[in-house]
């Protein structure tokens, strides 16, 4: 715990001068960000299961998006950040957490999981987003 700072906030003490005039440090908040949903559908088009946007004033460091599905043959996944799609219609084996090392997104950026049913059977797809927002 940081000296006259509540618990569950970071003090760093760091000299800044901007123009001859010390800058003083403001304490950091570090939020849990665990976003948990589930989707049943029939749809051949691509439907949210799960969505975060980063709140404003902070930074949303992403860390994990997980996947899974009742019926892994029948169901595409979509994966969104920032508007541009880093996967679409991959198709698993099994539960899936592609690895993300640590990313840094800022205030506004919208993560979205999304499925689809390959050919109209119904699947029920469980969908997470873990990470953290700093400010």
């Amino acid at each position: 715990m940081a000296k006259d700072a509540p618990d569950g906030v970071n003090l760093v003490a760091v000299s800044v001068v901007v123009s001859n005039e010390p800058v003083t440090p403001q304490p950091t908040t570090e939020t849990l960000v665990l976003e948990v949903d589930r989707l049943t559908t029939t749809s051949t088009d691509y439907l949210t299961v799960v969505t975060h946007t980063a709140t404003a004033d902070t930074v949303f460091i992403l860390t994990a998006v997980e996947m899974e599905s009742t019926d892994y043959d029948h169901t595409k996944f979509q994966l969104a950040i920032a508007g541009s799609n880093v996967f679409t219609d991959l198709q698993v084996e099994n539960p899936y957490s592609p690895p993300i090392p640590a990313l840094k997104l800022v205030a506004g950026t919208v993560v979205t999981l999304s499925c689809k049913s390959a050919d109209g059977t119904s699947i029920t797809v469980d969908g997470d987003i873990i990470g953290k927002e700093i400010g």
